[in-house]
């Protein structure tokens, strides 16, 4: 898919840190959110690091996991998609729920790919 690119005709993706506004009649593109590094990180050794990696990520999960209605997510056919439902599952399973993660996926029929 093009970067500009959905998976509707017509119908295309905003850039990250944008939102699209709509307002009496007309449409506009603005930015919401610029980048701004944070200070590296220091950590005693690799498992430390990847400790505080697991913890921040399943926190920052948890807090989008707040819903009312069932939660699904779309698999993308990479390893951060397929990283972000299993820790999604664990985070539900922590927290009790026995509601599973519902999952989404697309395909194209193109000739020579998968």
């Amino acid at each position: 898919m093009p970067p500009s690119g959905s998976a509707f005709q017509g119908i295309a993706r905003l850039d990250p840190g944008h939102k699209l506004v709509l307002e009496a009649g007309r449409i506009r593109i603005e930015r919401f959110h610029r980048y701004s590094p944070v200070p590296k990180a220091e950590f005693a050794n690799s498992e430390e690091a990847v400790d505080q990696l697991d913890t921040l990520l399943r926190e920052v999960i948890a807090e989008h996991m707040i819903s009312d209605v069932p939660l699904g997510a779309f698999l993308s056919g990479g390893i951060d998609s397929g990283l972000m439902v299993a820790l999604m599952d664990r985070v539900r399973r922590e927290a009790g729920s026995a509601q599973p993660i519902r999952t989404f996926t697309i395909g194209f029929g193109e000739e020579g790919r998968l």
